[in-house]
């Protein structure tokens, strides 16, 4: 049976890389460390090595420029679908076009943002994860909202795990495919600008287009890099 200092020692290499874990403790069971001295010199060197991540830019910007704004973002499309759907069910005052625009960008906003911090963040997607369910959970707590659930503001987070499974295999997106669904993006926003009140340079549509879209284009320039390179 394993005694549960060992145990402990095991739980906390898991922030260490499988080959480095091995070789750690590897180290530690030959100089005979105790338990306690173990857990503090896998801590203190699983913390070096997840603090040099983000020497990098890539947590910085799937985290703090994706996941954190894009929740917000993707909650308020969220919403803007459920409440399109209630308009229909209830009245004949709902747009079917608005709603089919609203479940196209919610759908390709969500999923494409999902494959950029997949792709991007494997090692700090931890962080990723943290930094979109904060948001979720304060919105969760505010929502005070007759005839809709709570749950309407999740229905991001489907489509989006999605595209975070996709960018974790490291599958190739065609380019073909990248450039059907930056098109089908574009199209589905000039419909969006022309049944809103607001033109598309006023500064909450052009500013929320911006950030949910540059995933979509990321995507398409990933993908175009690829077709070059093979």
């Amino acid at each position: 049976m394993i005694s549960s200092p060992s145990l402990l020692v095991k739980l906390t290499a898991r922030l260490l890389e499988p080959r480095e874990r091995e070789v750690v403790l590897g180290d530690l069971t030959e100089v005979h460390a105790s338990s306690g001295q173990a857990v503090c010199e896998v801590l203190g060197l699983g913390v070096r090595r997840h603090a040099a991540l983000w020497l990098n830019w890539r947590p910085w910007l799937t985290g703090p420029g994706l996941a954190l704004p894009a929740s917000f973002l993707l909650m308020g499309v969220s919403l803007s679908v459920s409440q399109a759907c209630l308009q229909l069910v209830d009245s004949d005052t709902g747009s079917v076009t608005w709603l089919l625009t609203q479940m196209c960008l919610l759908l390709v906003w969500s999923w494409t943002s999902g494959f950029v911090i997949g792709s991007l963040s494997r090692r700090t997607l931890w962080a990723s994860i943290a930094m979109c369910c904060w948001p979720c959970l304060v919105c969760l707590s505010k929502f005070h909202l007759e005839l809709l659930s709570p749950v309407c503001l999740l229905w991001f987070l489907i489509p989006a795990g999605l595209g975070v499974r996709q960018g974790l295999s490291g599958k190739r997106i065609r380019r073909s495919v990248a450039l059907t669904i930056t098109t089908v993006l574009m199209l589905t926003m000039l419909l969006r600008w022309q049944g809103g009140a607001q033109r598309w340079w006023s500064p909450p549509w052009w500013l929320v287009d911006f950030v949910m879209s540059w995933p979509t284009l990321f995507l398409v320039a990933r993908a175009s890099s690829r077709a070059e390179a093979g």
